[in-house]
Order: C-alpha cells, then structure tokens, then sequence
C-alpha cells in the first residue's frame, strides 16, 4: 500500500549488474494503520496530469499516480531519453510539456488527430517498438485513467519484447524488433550521424586491468614534479589604462 510518490529518474539508480535501487525515500508515501503520510514533492514533467496545480502535501498518492510515473521512465528507457509529451505543436502558441501532460497530448500517439501533436525531429519512432508497448503507452496517457497499466502488465510486454529482439549483423551492439525487418539504429546513425550505443570490446583484445596502487612509482613521479623549472614571479603589472 505504500507509493513512491516522486516517481522520477533521479530516484532510481542502475548498477553495472543490473541491480536497480530506490534511492531519496524520504519522499515516499508510507500508509499505516493510523495514518498516512504522504509525500510532499513531485517533479512536474512525472506528475500524472489530475494532480498537476494541486499541493503534493494535500494528496494521497494511488499506484495509478505512480502507474503515470511508470510509463514516462519506461517510455525514457525506450525512446533513448525522450518525453512523451515533448513534440511538436500543430496549434497556435507554445506548448510546454507540463500543459502537454494536463491536456493529455500524448506526442507519439496514433491518434495524433485529437492530441494535435507529432513526434520531434530527430527522435526515434514509436513504430520501432511491438504493438502491445505501443498500445500500454496508449493506454498510460490517456484522459481515461483507469486504463493505466500497472507494472506487472508492463514486466509481460517488456519481456516478450525481449525475446523478439534480433542482434544487427553491422553492429554487434545493436539490438532492435525483429519484424522491422532492418536495424533502425544503423539507419539513425548513418541519417543524423548519432550513434546511442557503444561497441563492445572483441574478445580477442588483451584485458589491461588498471595497475594495482602498491605498485604505482609514488616517489619516482614526485621527483619528476619537484625537477620542473618554476617561472618567475611576475611582480609589476604591465599598465593597460588608457593614456
């Protein structure tokens, strides 16, 4: 029964081995059976659109705000950094990503004709992606809220996408959905010269491990620093004032 509340992606940290931690749970909304006490801060561009303008000290936090919180760190992970309500406006006037999100103009959706917005140049397509994500993040921004997936639905779609993904014959280190039928990556990389990914090692390379402390020549390299010939104090400041 307890929510995270200031579902961000500063609060979530990934180790090397994959191990994900939450950290600044001071901000969490912890239920007991007394009480609630609730969190107190949010950051906007993660605030679900019905608690946006509302003081975060005067709202109980429900797993459909966090469900919100949700799909914008999985549409992030996904979409190489991108928010799904940065995009470009088809109105008139400035739409920031705050008043996207309370007007539900989801950027990438395939109702675009409603939401009046359409991806940014330069972004990764949403058509990258199976059509069971496509459809959860669909479902994440729409103004019905209780069609918000929650993360279990999410852990099924992201799983089966993984199973679907196929390894680029150019790039080892790409991997993308098999029925695309070309590395979209590569296409990207070649179009906008942007390359997400870096390129594993060979195996065949030789591993150099960083030479342990003990055996770094410590006094050898102080003796060089101490040989180095020190300038001349400057004493008197050239006069550059204006005669």
């Amino acid at each position: 029964g307890h929510c995270i509340g200031d579902v961000n992606q500063g609060n979530l940290v990934v180790a090397p081995d994959a191990t994900v931690k939450l950290i600044d749970c001071d901000s969490f909304q912890i239920k007991t059976e007394q009480s609630v006490f609730v969190c107190e801060v949010g950051v906007a561009h993660f605030t679900p659109p019905e608690l946006h303008g509302q003081s975060f000290g005067d709202i109980e936090t429900t797993a459909s705000h966090d469900n919100f919180g949700l799909a914008i760190l999985i549409f992030h992970l996904l979409m190489m950094g991108r928010h799904p309500f940065a995009g470009v406006y088809l109105g008139e006037g400035e739409m920031t990503i705050e008043k996207a999100i309370t007007e539900f103009r989801y950027a990438y959706s395939q109702q675009n004709i409603h939401t009046r917005m359409k991806p940014p140049p330069k972004a990764p397509s949403i058509d990258w992606l199976p059509q069971d994500i496509k459809q959860l993040f669909e479902e994440a921004f729409d103004a019905d809220v209780a069609k918000r997936p929650h993360a279990a639905a999410w852990v099924l779609a992201l799983e089966s996408f993984q199973q679907q993904l196929k390894s680029c014959v150019v790039k080892q280190a790409h991997k993308y959905y098999r029925a695309i039928g070309q590395c979209p990556w590569c296409e990207f990389a070649n179009k906008y010269r942007v390359e997400f990914f870096s390129q594993p090692k060979p195996s065949n390379l030789p591993n150099h491990r960083a030479e342990p402390i003990s055996q770094i020549p410590i006094k050898e390299i102080k003796r060089q620093l101490y040989v180095i010939p020190l300038l001349e104090p400057i004493t008197e400041l050239p006069d550059y004032s204006l005669q």
